[in-house]
């Protein structure tokens, strides 16, 4: 028996009642009249979730929702991806909703009981259990004191505490999808496997739209400080219109041959930016002698964009504590400025160079 049977689902402005239990209530009204009283909330509506369906709902991927059960146990709702069935797909209704991913419980170490379990030993004479589950300290520590014939007849497999429980995609047949708008657009070969393979469904911070852009993503979570990422993603946006009324009005003053060189996309600006900020070289302490000497390392693309991102960030905020702009105005001045191979975060670049540079004489020590 279901000691709190009642349960709903609340979507954008509307809670969606269960009432398919026996003893089921709208536990939804208190919360509601809560709302109506106060002037922060718009008007909420109630409704029974018999007979709704996908398309019936106003949703927004990415956006959470709540789903309340048991009293007052509360889980986050997000939808993700939204697309029509397809032959591909699984047609037997009967198995959906379809579990993909389940996490399992944490499970400790047998030795330590503080760290989590990385790996599983199976079929050892010297343990207590048939199998038995270590942190990755525990069975190195162990690994290393034993005798190589020993090491020789271990089972060692690795542990994770999450699992896929069920894919509808076959490996043999899907292959993962393409999320470069530039490749999307290109001809494909005649010989190409994806004229004769599915591609897979693209995840919703994947898909190459035109209002998205993935640059512009991570410099709004570099920017984003405790956590309050709709603020960051407020005022990077904000930078990216102010850089766009910009370029507008200097487009309508330009003659015709200048209009051809100004560009007007304001994502388009910003990776020039960044990819104009990105250095070539970090400098990494390395102890040789117990003394610490800054050695010059080439840089990963992937890092040299962080770091580009950070020090834009580092410089905006200490224009910011002064007070005389707003942040927005300053991101945009940076950004505009960085896209021109000027602005203080280029000058923090060439500075880094520099110092590379000058500690060339300690490249030796990289090995």
């Amino acid at each position: 028996m279901i000691i709190y049977p009642s349960s709903f689902i609340f979507i954008h402005d509307t809670f969606y009642i269960d009432y398919s239990l026996p003893n089921s209530q709208d536990i939804s009204e208190p919360i509601r009249e809560f709302m109506s009283r106060k002037k922060c909330f718009d008007p909420v509506l109630s409704r029974d979730i018999e007979g709704v369906k996908v398309i019936d709902l106003k949703l927004r991927l990415g956006q959470p929702y709540v789903f309340q059960h048991s009293g007052t146990c509360e889980h986050l709702l997000i939808f993700h991806d939204l697309r029509l069935l397809e032959k591909t797909d699984i047609q037997d209704l009967d198995r959906y909703p379809m579990v993909v991913f389940e996490k399992r419980g944490d499970v400790r170490c047998a030795a330590c009981k503080r760290g989590y379990a990385a790996f599983v030993v199976e079929e050892c004479e010297r343990l207590p259990s048939p199998y038995m589950m270590f942190c990755d300290g525990c069975f190195r520590e162990r690994a290393v004191n034993m005798t190589s014939r020993w090491v020789q007849l271990l089972l060692v497999r690795s542990f994770s505490n999450s699992r896929t429980t069920e894919s509808r995609y076959d490996p043999r047949v899907f292959r993962e999808p393409i999320t470069n708008i530039e490749k999307i657009h290109q001809p494909l070969d005649e010989n190409d496997e994806r004229n004769f393979l599915f591609l897979k469904a693209m995840k919703s911070d994947e898909t190459p739209v035109f209002y998205r852009d993935h640059t512009v993503d991570k410099l709004i979570r570099v920017f984003m400080k405790c956590g309050k990422k709709e603020l960051c993603k407020k005022h990077v946006y904000a930078a990216l219109e102010i850089i766009k009324s910009r370029q507008y009005k200097a487009w309508r003053k330009a003659d015709e041959h200048e209009k051809k060189t100004i560009e007007l996309d304001p994502f388009v600006i910003a990776r020039k930016a960044i990819k104009n900020c990105s250095p070539l070289m970090k400098l990494q302490g390395v102890v040789r002698g117990g003394t610490v000497y800054q050695v010059p390392f080439p840089i990963e693309e992937a890092e040299a964009e962080f770091r580009a991102m950070k020090m834009m960030r580092e410089i905006c905020r200490q224009k910011a504590a002064h007070g005389e702009m707003h942040l927005k105005d300053i991101l945009a001045n940076e950004l505009l400025s960085a896209s021109r191979n000027e602005g203080f975060t280029i000058q923090a670049k060439r500075e880094l160079h520099k110092t590379c540079e000058a500690n060339r004489a300690y490249a030796h020590y990289r090995s």
